[in-house]
């Protein structure tokens, strides 16, 4: 397989995207090898991600897409957040980071 993705619900205070709930779905480690993307090859594991999180009654799911995987979660509904993160004393958001915000 070329593709695949994880998931898992964490609990979260009741937000304005999901008022009446404690819990949300969060995506993780979707990623398509690169000799294999450009074939929908994510589809399929992001199709059960949603549909487990509506099984199993969460209103809200989230994930955080690199640049490069922006545009295939868009084809699929997904849309950009006002989330922000910072990873203190890890270098991560060193400049040239390529999902760092400018």
């Amino acid at each position: 397989m070329g593709g695949d993705s994880d998931r898992k619900v964490i609990d979260w205070p009741p937000h304005p995207s999901h008022p009446t709930q404690s819990a949300r779905s969060h995506i993780l480690n979707v990623f398509v090898e690169p000799e294999h993307r450009g074939r929908s090859l994510a589809r399929a594991p992001m199709d059960f991600a949603v549909e487990e999180a509506r099984r199993r009654g969460l209103d809200h799911m989230a994930l955080h897409a690199s640049h490069m995987g922006r545009p295939f979660q868009n084809t699929l509904g997904w849309s950009q957040t006002s989330e922000m993160g910072v990873r203190q004393g890890s270098g991560c958001w060193a400049s040239g980071h390529p999902d760092r915000a400018s």
